[in-house]
């Protein structure tokens, strides 16, 4: 008997070709956003910065995906600063109101220069919206951060 994988049974992305339709928080956002989800992860969002005098949130990245989906989600990112750590939260809607979080750190990096990394979300989610929240831990001069891919895999 064969198991099924994502592979087999057809690889959609909930978010090929889409923009996000909020783009908020960072001081510069990033340019380009439609090579997020062009399916070609060479290709790459510009810079979003934001100086951070402590720990919030660097910049935030919202999708509506037009419905509810069953989706792993997943992608390339580069985030990097002067000093601490940078992070990505992912938080998911059904009515882009009220967010369940996702867990503090879905992914966490402490790294000065650009070097970007291939991260997976640990499970399986449920969500119309997702919101992509850069975090920082600390001071950043500035946080930054470049997005090469993002996918979410519909099941």
């Amino acid at each position: 008997m064969e198991l099924l994988s994502v592979k087999t049974i057809g690889n959609i992305d909930a978010l090929k070709d889409l923009i996000p339709i909020v783009v908020d928080t960072f001081d510069v956002n990033p340019s380009d956003l439609a090579n997020i989800t062009d399916d070609n992860p060479t290709t790459a969002s510009g810079v979003g910065t934001k100086v951070m005098e402590g720990g919030g949130i660097v910049g935030q990245l919202t999708y509506d995906l037009g419905s509810s989906k069953n989706v792993i989600i997943g992608g390339k990112i580069d985030l990097y600063a002067s000093t601490g750590s940078m992070n990505l939260v992912i938080d998911v809607s059904d009515d882009n109101n009220t967010y369940i979080n996702g867990p503090i750190n879905a992914f966490s990096i402490t790294q000065t220069s650009s070097s970007p990394k291939w991260i997976g979300y640990p499970y399986i989610t449920r969500a119309r919206y997702i919101r992509f929240r850069f975090t920082s831990g600390g001071a950043a001069n500035p946080g930054s951060v470049k997005i090469h891919q993002l996918t979410a895999t519909q099941l």
